[in-house]
């Protein structure tokens, strides 16, 4: 199982769909990454899916097409309709816009781009000028993660490398996201190896919990943070003034804080600011309460937020 990073909002079920099964299909060593922004000086583009596996980087595209589809590089046709730009010509101008990220991140990797049919089998029919360079880049969504193990080259990217992409690509929430998923990866192995160490009769109990708090605001606004990247947040200007230029003026520490202990997640009023959780319960400043609920409502200093705590346990 690969791990899936959202950067953005799905814009529909289909890209769902592939973006769920390219991360229950590839390797536990690969990345997806959903909904990428690439920003350029003249013209910020959106990207259904980057994945990034052994050695390789795919630019992706998910197309739900149905009917006869004809066409070549430049133009594809359905039913015989009007002609529409080929998504090949679009992702071209993606890859070459990801080739130069890449290569200013100091990371050297071929990158190439990839169309997924999304349709069922047997309800559309391709047929691009049987060019065997343009063929090579559009695939069913079912036969894509054969195609791309088979394709991808043998060395991989590091850790470290694939930390630094994920950041520059996705922002700090998408690396956190990132370092998130090792976390529970480094665990797995723990646990292994305490079910060894209690078949070998070692007295050893080792219990670890991760929190995931997430909060959610306005015009998609959300911020994730897990309890084995931070004891204590402070939501305040550096987290949310970005989202809410409007409202955070010249706030320093001012906000709300969220601290993360062995055994729950609380929440405390930063000085100076009002903070009502479940819109009626006003937080004292300086002193930590934990929500009734894992899931509720924030007012930090008049701006509404939903959030979320969920808990990974290991045992």
């Amino acid at each position: 199982m690969a791990c899936l990073i959202l950067c953005g909002k799905s814009m529909n079920k289909s890209e769902n769909r592939m973006l769920t099964y390219l991360k229950d299909n590839l390797p536990s060593d690969w990345v997806v990454l959903g909904n990428v922004p690439l920003v350029e000086p003249k013209r910020d583009y959106e990207v259904d899916a980057i994945i990034i596996g052994g050695g390789t980087i795919w630019v992706v595209e998910g197309k739900c097409w149905r009917g006869s589809i004809t066409g070549d590089q430049f133009i594809w046709v359905q039913n015989g309709g009007k002609g529409r730009t080929s998504p090949l010509r679009s992702l071209g101008e993606k890859s070459r816009i990801l080739s130069s990220t890449v290569k200013n991140c100091g990371i050297k990797s071929f990158v190439t781009h990839l169309v997924i049919m999304l349709a069922d089998k047997g309800t559309y029919s391709l047929s691009i000028d049987n060019d065997p360079s343009v063929k090579a880049c559009v695939h069913h969504l079912h036969d894509v993660h054969s195609q791309l193990i088979t394709a991808s080259k043998v060395s991989s990217l590091t850790t470290a490398q694939l930390s630094t992409l994920v950041k520059r690509l996705g922002g700090t929430g998408a690396e956190t996201q990132y370092n998130k998923y090792l976390a529970i990866g480094n665990n797995s192995d723990k646990s292994e190896q305490n079910e060894y160490n209690k078949n070998k009769s070692v007295d050893v109990e080792e219990t670890e919990s991760i929190f995931i708090f997430t909060l959610h605001g306005e015009e998609n606004f959300t911020r994730t943070y897990y309890s084995c990247d931070f004891k204590k947040i402070l939501l305040g200007r550096s987290e949310i003034r970005g989202a809410f230029p409007q409202h955070w003026k010249n706030w320093i520490n001012e906000g709300m804080f969220v601290r993360f202990s062995k055994s729950c997640v609380g929440f405390e009023a930063a000085e100076g600011t009002k903070v009502i959780l479940n819109r009626n319960n006003e937080l004292p400043i300086g002193k930590i309460v934990k929500p009734s609920s894992n899931t509720g409502q924030l007012n930090i200093g008049g701006i509404e937020f939903s959030f979320e705590i969920e808990t990974i346990i290991f045992d």
